[in-house]
């Protein structure tokens, strides 16, 4: 088996393996990446395939081809990039599955201790140095640009880091940038943000270009890709003529038949109670799927399906689950074991998952029915991809609120009506009867943008300046991320833990952890952060060492958390040194966290 072959080869070997039928798509992609090494021209393989084809099996063929066939020229590991760390916990129990299955049938040279899955409640590899890593874009980006989070304490402490390790890991890998249509943000079209660019995905550009330059191939996959995405992609100083699209449509043999509903409302108490009794309603027949755009939405949603499981005495009827970002790691991973347990192709009839946008990309699950509140184009694809995802008949409801009445819209006003208005269109058009097919049609609605600005070109000159200087190291980066917060997002993340939880409130008590409290905590954008300020929900500090303090401690310690709280990078703040403690703070306690609901604002 150590003989030189071709990617689309090896690929053939590990579909045999597992059972699989091999997609055109990916012999393709991988075809372009054998060139694309062979020749050294430095280009990007980019894919756009359907929800459920099975892009993440590329990095498993090339995990496969560098460990057991030896195919070096490659790189030494597969760096595998996500931009959610929900999708890389699903991922990761999957792809240890498959090792595992592949190891079984041969493939001796493979082992699941190769696996490493890295973000901030998982510290699998943290220097990526493992031969399959998983991790996260602000990972990723962070490592690349010389302060990698295993790092970063040092950095702010003591000045120091070893910030080219991780560099030199990923400079010699294969990097596979997934779901990236991801990285912009959703409001990026609207017409009142424009001009300011996208953070994120200016980040990741300017990391493909620079792990091209290095000689390390590069594949990105992405189900949903709007026009101006792919524009940026090619219109890039240092990007034009290097990326390869697969042409062609797809080739899925999944034979899908996913009925689409409009259905309106009045107001969102309104919505709620609807699908509430849809979904109980639906459970009797299938599986059902609810996912709205707000943890407080989904939170309610739960109460109410279980109120009214309760008033029928029937609680025990229906497996009802809740999962968002703000449901401690531990538990989160606990409900993501349990949906990747199911061998049918749905999850079981009774089945009731209510979730947040965590449930949109990369998590290989079906259901039959899908509940959803209007959304953008790539959010309402990827939801309906999660519908009779193996083949099938199916059903989904999106349901619009009427009006402005609506209190809470995450995303842009303009661009939902443009949804609506498509949708509307569509279903005029075609007797009121929408097919799966139709609603993927809606990213058309972003051809009409003309021009727009989205990339930060004086941030990505920047970013290829920290990468190519030598003279710049991370403690020049420490004073730029002073400054910006993230590399990848509006605001940087702080770690929470719920004082309700056993291990928080024994550690309050006595002062001192036995152990790292990472897995029962939530990280929260500093807009969370604020509200749990302004409502007084902090109560205590949690140390590197360890230690649990009560806010109630002393005067200084009040004074430190209301710093924290009120700076632009509250995460930076927590790592300097303060008066009250002599190490940086690690997290944040805070009250208020329901064990079945999570941290309901």
């Amino acid at each position: 088996m150590g003989q030189r072959l071709r990617l689309g080869e090896i690929y053939n070997k590990v579909c045999s393996a597992l059972g699989w039928q091999p997609r055109r798509l990916i012999m393709e992609t991988l075809k372009e990446l054998d060139n694309a090494v062979r020749s050294s021209d430095g280009k990007a393989v980019l894919v756009r395939a359907p929800t459920g084809y099975g892009k993440s099996t590329i990095s498993l063929t090339l995990y496969v081809a560098i460990k057991q066939f030896g195919r070096t020229d490659l790189g030494f590991r597969v760096i595998h990039v996500l931009p959610m760390r929900s999708i890389g916990d699903k991922m990761e129990i999957d792809m240890r599955g498959r090792i595992e299955a592949l190891i079984d049938r041969g493939f001796d040279k493979l082992s699941p201790n190769d696996l490493g899955l890295q973000h901030m409640g998982s510290p699998g590899s943290p220097y990526l140095a493992r031969r399959f890593v998983i991790t996260t874009g602000d990972t990723l980006i962070s490592s690349l640009y010389k302060v990698p989070p295993v790092e970063i304490r040092k950095i702010f402490l003591y000045n120091i880091s070893h910030y080219e390790i991780p560099r030199g890991f990923i400079y010699s890998s294969v990097v596979v940038f997934d779901e990236f249509h991801l990285y912009p943000r959703p409001y990026l079209w609207s017409a009142s943000d424009s001009e300011q660019g996208d953070k994120a995905l200016t980040s990741m550009l300017a990391a493909v270009k620079a792990i091209l330059d290095s000689g390390s191939p590069v594949v990105i996959a992405t189900a949903t890709l709007p026009k101006p995405v792919l524009d940026a992609l090619n219109s890039v100083q240092g990007l034009r003529g290097r990326i390869v699209e697969i042409p062609g449509s797809s080739d899925n043999p999944v034979s899908r038949d996913v009925r689409v509903y409009l259905e309106s409302v009045r107001d969102r108490d309104t919505m709620i109670a609807v699908i509430a009794e849809k979904a109980l309603e639906l459970s009797s027949k299938g599986s059902v799927l609810v996912v709205l755009n707000t943890v407080e939405s989904a939170a309610r949603v739960y109460s109410n399906i279980k109120d009214l499981l309760k008033a029928q005495g029937s609680v025990d009827s229906v497996d009802l689950m809740l999962i968002h970002g703000r449901i401690v790691e531990r538990d989160r991973k606990s409900i993501v074991e349990k949906l990747s347990r199911v061998s049918a192709n749905n999850q079981p009839v009774g089945r009731i998952l209510v979730s947040t946008q965590v449930l949109e990309a990369g998590v290989d699950v079906s259901f039959n029915y899908l509940l959803t509140e209007i959304a953008p184009p790539e959010s309402i694809i990827q939801r309906l991809g999660r519908v009779a995802r193996y083949g099938g008949y199916g059903e989904a409801y999106i349901y619009i609120i009427a009006g402005a009445s609506d209190p809470v819209p995450i995303y842009p006003a303009e661009i939902l009506e443009e949804v609506v208005k498509e949708l509307g269109a569509i279903a005029k058009s075609s007797g009121g009867a929408l097919s799966h097919r139709d609603v993927e049609g809606l990213l058309r609605i972003y051809d009409r943008i003309e021009n727009p600005n989205i990339i930060m070109r004086d941030y990505g000159r920047a970013l290829d300046a920290i990468d190519r200087s030598m003279d710049i190291s991370s403690i020049d980066v420490k004073g730029v991320l002073e400054k910006i917060c993230s590399f990848l997002r509006d605001s940087d993340l702080v770690r929470l833990l719920p004082a309700e939880l056993d291990e928080v409130a024994s550690c309050l008590e006595r002062g001192l952890s036995d152990r790292s409290l990472s897995d029962i905590s939530i990280p929260a954008e500093r807009s969370i952060l604020g509200r749990l300020c302004t409502g007084k929900r902090i109560i205590g500090i949690y140390t590197d060492s360890g230690k649990c303090i009560k806010i109630d401690a002393g005067k200084d310690l009040e004074d430190m958390v209301g710093k924290i709280c009120g700076s632009n990078c509250p995460s930076i703040e927590m790592m300097k040194t303060h008066k009250y403690v002599s190490e940086p703070v690690s997290g944040l306690i805070v009250k208020g966290y329901d064990k079945e609901k999570g941290l309901v604002l």
